[in-house]
């Protein structure tokens, strides 16, 4: 907490050049301005003199004739008034899952705690162009994102105190049409690069083999539709669509550019969304705990259905 007002045992400490016998004319040489002379007073007992200094309010000890008697007198300093905002600022950009752009119209509810879904926002903002600030007070927040086109999200975030700048990206997944899976793949530790892998065959018995960096592929064209990984604010994103959900496929993630230098991806901060044509949200898939591998099989797609594997 800031103080209200300080007292020093000598001036001199403060102000440079000061000494005892000096006057209200020899401190205005000095860069001391608004210089009065006050009768004693509930603030001291005293003729004292009140002037500023370093955007500081003094009050010091002195003469009726306003010559200051002894630099260790008695004084009353009182600090500026902050200008800083005890609220941080929350800078959020919303962008598309599948390609990276931004969102518009973003109709963007904040509400205070974590995994908060339902009641009255603390805040409502706008987001014309998928951008948007709120000043918030330190703590929990789930930030929630409208758009016509998309599927509406929740998302946790964390606000410090002291007027900070927080700058989120938070993905969007556009609305699936009939029979599409998509995958997204969200991590934060931007070390990582990760990349997703799809393999099964579709509902018509295609074999379906999808490599992000298309190291081998069949028929991934027409069976899934992918999107290399896009970056915005520390956040790092890919996508895979399923274009034929009713198949038999395994999702997979895996570290690394290529197969033969992968790395472990445990402290890659790595989450899985997967959404599905007749969902309003998405499954949310974590990295299993005391996992350290760099290949992780996420789970399989069953006629539609999800059935996890790596837990």
């Amino acid at each position: 907490m800031r103080p209200t007002a300080i007292r020093v045992d000598s001036l001199k400490t403060l102000i440079s050049g000061i000494e005892q016998g000096v006057t209200a004319d020899d401190l205005k040489a000095n860069g001391v301005t608004d210089i009065q002379i006050v009768q004693p007073d509930g603030v001291m007992g005293s003729h004292h003199m009140v002037f500023t200094y370093q955007r500081c309010s003094f009050a010091v000890e002195c003469d009726k004739n306003g010559t200051i008697t002894n630099t260790n007198g008695a004084n009353v300093i009182t600090p500026p008034k902050s200008n800083v905002s005890s609220q941080s600022v929350l800078n959020g950009y919303v962008v598309s899952a599948v390609d990276n752009t931004p969102v518009s119209n973003v109709k963007v509810n904040i509400r205070s705690g974590k995994n908060t879904k339902s009641g009255a926002p603390l805040k409502s903002v706008d987001a014309p162009n998928g951008m948007f600030t709120a000043e918030l007070d330190e703590g929990d927040y789930t930030v929630e994102a409208i758009a016509d086109g998309f599927i509406s999200e929740f998302y946790d975030a964390y606000i410090p105190s002291g007027g900070a700048q927080v700058n989120l990206t938070f993905v969007m997944s556009p609305k699936l049409k009939e029979n599409q899976m998509r995958f997204v793949v969200e991590w934060s530790n931007t070390q990582y690069d990760l990349y997703i892998h799809v393999r099964g065959t579709s509902s018509d018995r295609k074999a379906v083999q999808y490599w992000e960096h298309a190291y081998s592929s069949t028929d991934y064209a027409n069976s899934v539709g992918g999107f290399e990984t896009g970056e915005q604010n520390g956040k790092r994103f890919t996508a895979a669509t399923i274009m034929d959900s009713k198949g038999d496929y395994e999702f997979h993630v895996h570290g690394g550019e290529d197969q033969y230098q992968l790395q472990d991806i445990k402290n890659a901060d790595v989450v899985v969304k997967v959404y599905k044509d007749n969902e309003s949200a998405p499954t949310v898939i974590n990295l299993p705990k005391n996992f350290h591998y760099n290949y992780w099989t996420v789970c399989s797609v069953h006629d539609g259905n999800i059935v996890l594997i790596d837990e």
